[in-house]
């Protein structure tokens, strides 16, 4: 991989928990803790793990609407810490996953595919020719131009969603469960036109999911999170095809695989561990299959094991 175009280094989202009269800080939620990840120019990297393990957490910190607590997002070179230029904002798009409630309902779709266009000065000419063109790209045509959202299906109402975010020409797209809440073939055509779209306009995805069967079709790395931390990234395939931290062969093991009827699956013991009160040592120990008295004291080391970063004391052994 090329430099970065993006880069998250030590990164910690914490939220104070607050009690008693004078709301003092009793403790904290620790929903991104310690974490680092590098996205390439027109690269996608697949950020999955269970609900509540912080992922859309770090997507938001990523693009500023969480402050982060502490650590680096370095975008371009340019650290974002403390701020962020008008062009670095224009330059990092999201797409949610709900787009019935990110798209203002009393708005045509001529109006909001052209706000942002509006906002930075970015819009030549007449709006409705600047929307007809970015509605083409994401297969929609002129009869969209003048109507609202709740006239159109959640897969339509999420291509304008994605129409809104390439507005702006962006680099980088943050997809936040952008396809959770659509059907299988739906999402098969979405995920579709943003492969599309990056191999047309040169973008960055970090796509943000539970869902490892979408992440491996679309994603060229994939980072495995746990708990608010990375426990595993590398190459998608490679990680697909043999993963090494237990947390990912227990993902893996639950994705159905075409022509297999039965699949020895991994179940794992317990619930996910509070992030206010996470475990001692490795925030997983207290479900891992292979657990060892180190892994309750410390956090382990991110060593390269078949070419892929993985944090886990079996490979310390």
């Amino acid at each position: 991989m090329n430099s970065p175009l993006l880069e998250v280094r030590n990164l910690a989202t914490w939220y104070p928990i607050r009690s008693g009269v004078f709301a003092r800080t009793v403790g904290h939620v620790k929903a991104v803790n310690d974490v680092s990840l590098s996205i390439g120019e027109g690269e996608t990297v697949g950020l999955v793990g269970e609900s509540g393990c912080g992922k859309t957490t770090l997507g938001r910190t990523i693009i500023g609407l969480e402050r982060a607590t502490s650590g680096e997002v370095v975008f371009h070179g340019e650290n974002l810490s403390d701020s962020r230029t008008r062009e670095t904002r224009r330059q990092i798009q999201m797409v949610f996953q709900d787009p019935s409630s990110s798209l203002n309902p009393r708005m045509t779709i001529s109006d909001i595919v052209t706000e942002g266009m509006a906002a930075h000065g970015m819009l030549e000419g007449e709006k409705d020719k600047a929307a007809l063109q970015l509605l083409r790209d994401v297969g929609l045509d002129e009869t969209a131009l003048h109507r609202y959202p709740f006239e159109f299906s959640g897969g339509q109402r999420q291509r304008i969603s994605v129409a809104r975010a390439l507005s702006l020409k962006p680099s980088l797209i943050i997809c936040d469960e952008a396809v959770s809440a659509l059907d299988v073939s739906v999402q098969a055509q979405v995920i579709n036109l943003l492969l599309d779209l990056k191999d047309k306009y040169r973008l960055s995805y970090l796509f943000i999911s539970h869902d490892l069967s979408v992440v491996r079709f679309i994603s060229d790395r994939i980072a495995v999170m746990y708990l608010g931390k990375i426990v595993e990234v590398g190459d998608a395939a490679k990680i697909m095809a043999n993963p090494q931290h237990p947390y990912t062969q227990a993902l893996i093991s639950a994705v159905p695989v075409p022509g297999v009827e039965k699949k020895q699956r991994q179940i794992l013991k317990g619930e996910l561990p509070s992030p206010a009160k996470p475990p001692t040592g490795c925030p997983f120990h207290t479900r891992c299959p292979r657990v060892m008295e180190i892994c309750k004291q410390q956090f382990p080391a991110t060593r390269e094991i078949a070419g892929r970063n993985v944090a886990c004391h079996l490979f310390d052994l």
